[in-house]
């Protein structure tokens, strides 16, 4: 942000009352070197008449900040959610999501085994390459929940262990 003065500049500046002020600016820009400004929390509005709270909302983007007031008691404006409370009670919790609800398969059993699935197969992944059996590049992108990487040949081995143990498992209850 701003340069380092020359050390001329600086002896000659030594005993000026200014010396301490642009010593501290250059200091504070050093402990502030982002990509975004700080956020502004108050914004003046009505040529200086009033004065409020600012959204504290950022654009994917540019990273700017909202310029709207934020809602009273909130820190975001009413076009970034100031405005919602969001469900609070569990009937109000299930209503919502039956109201998103819009056919069976997105029902959270549904998401979970999605999720289950989705991290066997990027297990199963690495178990193809700990032990050499591709070369393709791995699946990029978020990993499922409950995923835990396999990185060595014993850890492959454990886990088709326990897949085929779990598949005997299965078949002995039905």
């Amino acid at each position: 942000m701003f340069a380092e003065p020359d050390a001329s500049v600086v002896s000659e500046m030594n005993g000026c009352s200014h010396t301490v002020f642009i010593t501290s600016i250059i200091e504070s820009s050093r402990s502030q070197e982002v990509v975004m400004g700080p956020i502004e929390s108050t914004i003046v509005l009505a040529g200086g008449r009033i004065k409020c709270a600012r959204c504290t909302a950022r654009a994917k983007g540019s990273r700017a900040q909202c310029r709207k007031p934020a809602m009273t008691g909130k820190t975001k404006c009413r076009t970034h959610g100031g405005a919602s409370t969001g469900p609070r009670t569990k009937a109000g919790k299930a209503a919502i999501r039956k109201a998103h609800l819009k056919h069976g398969e997105a029902t959270l059993a549904a998401r979970a085994k999605s999720s289950e699935q989705s991290c066997k197969m990027q297990q199963l992944e690495d178990v193809m390459h700990v032990m050499h059996m591709t070369s393709a590049t791995r699946t990029r992108g978020r990993k499922a929940l409950g995923y835990v990487p396999i990185r060595t040949f014993e850890q492959a081995k454990a886990w088709i262990y326990l897949d085929l143990l779990k598949k005997a498992q299965a078949a002995e209850s039905e």
